[in-house]
């Protein structure tokens, strides 16, 4: 397991909060077992269903893909001032993203 996995499994299992994972395996239609691998980091999301999480749990992507601090990808609780007036995020070593990348030019 990866610096990458363990922090993305790790922000993964938050953003499910108190919902079990086959509740939240429900939602995105896969199986549990399948959504498990990716809370244990033995299994990364390609970009479809990262996006699909994102969506179910109501967290940004750079947050779960540990790019950005902000949970929710906006304004920090307590604080005045935007993100850092970013847009994006360099994505460029992103596992996940190379690997949906990838996949995409397979097909």
């Amino acid at each position: 397991m990866t610096f990458f996995s363990t922090s993305f499994s790790t922000r993964l299992k938050a953003a499910r909060g108190k919902r079990t994972q086959t509740q939240i395996a429900d939602l995105l239609g896969m199986k549990q077992q399948l959504y498990s691998r990716y809370e244990k980091g033995t299994s990364l999301p390609g970009a479809e269903i990262l996006h699909n999480i994102c969506k179910t749990t109501g967290v940004s992507a750079d947050w779960l893909l540990g790019l950005d601090a902000l949970r929710s990808g906006g304004v920090a609780i307590g604080d005045n001032n935007f993100n850092s007036g970013r847009i994006g995020a360099d994505c460029s070593n992103c596992p996940v993203l190379k690997a949906a990348a990838r996949k995409m030019n397979e097909k």
